[in-house]
């Protein structure tokens, strides 16, 4: 069903009731039929299908309480003109989710804006208002007859009200220094050295964008909420768990400690596209590890312990099969660990295990017994060379 915006166009403007409303001249009106005047100001409000027009008058008669016996000839002709053509029917559904997004606004929102109140009828929601209803059909016309009173400004609300964040906190770590942030909803980001993010909560949806480094999220289950971090062109979705992103380098690394996430590459602009068969990406499970390059794309599964995920939190660094370079890079992440690569030859030598962060140096002189390296002293630093 293709949703639109609530706003019509009355057409002809010829001091009777408009010939583009699809015979409804013919139905009895309570009141006088809007004027010439009153019909050129809706047409110079907005421009839309007759049948939006037509079902803004029907939205009008709903609300009034004139459709409610299905024997009157004005509940038959309602009957008769959903029926006729599927446009109508196209229509009046826009009507009603229309209405349905606006009854879920809470009253403050109307409230903040200097709107009227809104009221429960048996019929509809009406804002409570002293207007004739010749001023009400003017603003059913260009504001589909949902909102009255609050006119266009109470559809804009509620665009506003899904975009405003309810929350919304940005928050970077310095080098060595590690910090947890606690949401409203519940759900903590553990935030790991020299990283940073920005946390924003809809009423509709959670996103964090990790801006740099590494975080670990406890995630709080909202299924009205989906909870997602982007990180570089990598979009991971989760309705509850507890996760580790990694953002570090070009690429963005995922890895699973409970749960369940979905990643796939982040729709471009920063977009709100939901998960489709075109771009379902892939689902991860507690064990799970995914890196994306750095276009978002990710490259296989491959299993991790799940007592390694975020081993920072303990203070502690996790490397399996990692370069001697990036295992060096990391421990550097934290503060100057005082060693550097004296032989390019060694940087590509793999390193596995788990280390102390604060026991650099315990790191180092493990080296000579597991690789085919030595340690020398120069200027102050410990230089790793090839023997």
């Amino acid at each position: 069903m293709v949703k639109r915006e609530p706003h019509v166009a009355v057409r002809g403007a010829d001091g009777g009731a408009s010939t583009g409303w699809g015979g409804l001249s013919s139905l009895p009106d309570a009141e006088p039929a809007m004027t010439p005047s009153d019909l050129a100001r809706a047409e110079t409000l907005c421009e839309q299908s007759s049948a939006d027009a037509q079902a803004a008058w029907w939205w009008l008669q709903h609300c009034e309480g004139a459709l409610d016996d299905a024997d009157t000839p004005l509940a038959r002709g309602f009957a008769e003109w959903l029926a006729a053509d599927p446009a109508h029917r196209e229509a009046w559904q826009a009507m009603l989710d229309t209405a349905q997004a606006l009854a879920q606004l809470p009253a403050d929102v109307f409230a903040a804006h200097g709107r009227p109140a809104v009221v429960h009828t048996d019929a509809c929601r009406l804002p409570v208002t002293g207007r004739t209803r010749r001023a009400f059909m003017t603003q059913a016309a260009c504001a589909a007859g949902v909102i009255a009173t609050a006119g266009l400004g109470a559809w804009w609300m509620v665009g506003q009200q899904l975009a405003r964040p309810q929350f919304a906190l940005t928050h970077a770590t310095a080098r060595g220094q590690l910090h947890t942030l606690s949401l409203p909803d519940g759900s903590q980001v553990h935030l790991d050295t020299d990283s940073e993010v920005a946390i924003a909560l809809y009423a509709d949806r959670r996103e964090v964008r990790l801006l740099r480094g590494q975080a670990l999220f406890d995630v709080t289950a909202d299924r009205a909420r989906p909870f997602q971090v982007d990180a570089g062109m990598t979009r991971v979705t989760v309705l509850g768990t507890r996760f580790q992103v990694r953002h570090v380098s070009a690429g963005v690394d995922v890895a699973v400690a409970a749960g369940r996430v979905r990643v796939r590459r982040r729709p471009p602009g920063g977009q709100q596209a939901a998960d489709g068969p075109a771009d379902s990406g892939a689902v991860l499970g507690p064990g799970d590890a995914l890196w994306s390059d750095a276009a978002g794309y990710p490259a296989a599964l491959r299993a991790v312990a799940v007592g390694t995920v975020a081993a920072w939190r303990d203070g502690r660094l996790s490397f399996d099969n990692t370069p001697l370079s990036e295992a060096l890079a990391e421990f550097a992440r934290y503060g100057d660990t005082g060693l550097v690569l004296g032989d390019e030859r060694v940087a590509s030598l793999r390193v596995t295990g788990s280390f102390e962060i604060a026991r650099v140096q315990d790191f180092a002189r493990a080296l000579p017994r597991v690789l085919p390296v030595a340690l020398r002293r120069r200027d102050g630093r410990t230089e790793i060379i090839a023997r």
